[in-house]
């Protein structure tokens, strides 16, 4: 027996050894606080027996089978809510059209009376925005002008129309495919005198852009350079240009131009061609204001 105890012993020792005696340290302790915890395990066993526990277990049980039962009602209440509810919507649908089609025949003079007064108030709206749109003084005369020559007053006779022969007035004639190259050659733009090609390049819209800048250096304007004209998306070029043509530096020299900007994208020869000769004159006459005194020597 001795032998067999010293032999467990040493066994333990080599045991502990090698693998450290940290395990049964924790093995003890675990054993030490679960006969420590034994007297509250089995009070709580005892109380857990009793009747009162059994009750209270029994009303939980109970109150989540209700709280289940609520919920299912609730969801089968909701689904007969929404049914009726889209029931009520189809119905009302249907009660709006037929009551759309009775009120279309009920007082159709007074309401078509009604419809005809919007029109007229919301077109009116626009001609007196577009009215307050001229501010400056010229463009003031210029349409009150046009107001007195477009409807008479009572009593005075209507203005005569400007005489096409007016200094003031310019005309805008189309040019052909070869005094366009040659007047972009002559004002140093470099083109080709291919009609296709010359056509492409002016598709693209830097020959624009180039006769823009020369205008606004004419001018002495810093329109090019405060409206970043140079850096100008090509499918924004076109607009630009309608941009500057509604400035007060264009307006003063040729009045107001609408340009077609879908046909321009497009490429049609004529819109283009049209365009060059509308800043031809926007140039000439730039430069004539600038230098009055060189034009006349040279007309005389």
């Amino acid at each position: 027996v001795d032998e067999r105890a010293e032999a467990t012993r040493l066994l333990r020792r080599g045991g502990r050894a090698f693998g450290g005696s940290a395990p049964f340290r924790a093995l003890n302790t675990w054993r030490k606080y679960n006969a420590a915890n034994m007297p509250l395990r089995r009070g709580a066993d005892h109380w857990r027996n009793r009747p009162q526990s059994m009750a209270l277990n029994k009303m939980r049980a109970h109150a989540s089978t209700c709280r289940s039962l609520r919920g299912n009602v609730m969801r089968m209440r909701n689904r007969r809510v929404s049914h009726s509810l889209n029931t009520w919507l189809s119905q009302k649908k249907t009660y709006s059209r037929a009551l759309g089609v009775g009120r279309g025949m009920f007082m159709r003079p007074q309401r078509r009376a009604l419809n005809s007064w919007g029109r007229w108030y919301s077109q009116r709206r626009r001609i007196v925005s577009l009215v307050h749109t001229f501010r400056a003084p010229r463009s003031k005369k210029a349409l009150h002008t046009w107001r007195s020559t477009l409807k008479p007053r009572a009593g005075k006779q209507p203005l005569e129309p400007p005489s096409p022969v007016s200094p003031c007035k310019r005309f805008i004639k189309a040019m052909t495919w070869r005094e366009v190259c040659s007047w972009l050659t002559q004002i140093h733009i470099p083109v080709s005198r291919s009609p296709p090609t010359l056509l492409r390049t002016l598709k693209e819209g830097a020959v624009y852009i180039e006769l823009v800048h020369r205008i606004c250096l004419a001018a002495h304007s810093p329109y090019f350079q405060r409206h970043s004209v140079a850096r100008t998306h090509k499918d924004g070029i076109y607009m630009t240009i309608q941009n500057f043509f509604d400035s007060d530096l264009v307006i003063s020299c040729v009045g107001c131009q609408k340009i077609d900007v879908m046909a321009l994208q497009a490429g049609k020869a004529r819109e283009h061609l049209d365009l060059v000769e509308t800043f031809k004159t926007i140039l000439i006459a730039v430069k004539q204001a600038a230098n009055p005194h060189v034009y006349a020597v040279a007309d005389a």
